[in-house]
């Protein structure tokens, strides 16, 4: 991405538009259940979850299981997606 424009160009709209737009709809979805979401919900979702993703695969080297994946969403997302309601 340093040496390209065009690559960079390219995963910036596939990593944070489309991101933005998943996590839009998940937050509007929870919200239409009647589930508390942050005003910044979409947002939290958008930055946390390829951060966490990409510790784990670049940095740690540990799994993306089940049990990851669980912690992620119970311990972190949710908490920090409801917490400013």
């Amino acid at each position: 991405m340093r040496e390209s424009v065009a690559l960079a160009a390219a995963l910036r709209i596939q990593m944070i538009e489309d991101g933005r737009g998943i996590a839009a709809l998940i937050v509007q979805r929870a919200f239409d259940r009647g589930e508390p979401c942050s005003p910044t919900a979409a947002d939290v979702f958008n930055e946390l979850v390829p951060a966490m993703v990409f510790s784990r695969l670049l940095i740690t080297g540990e799994a993306l299981d089940d049990a990851f994946i669980q912690h992620m969403v119970d311990d972190i997302l949710l908490p920090l997606m409801t917490s400013a309601c």
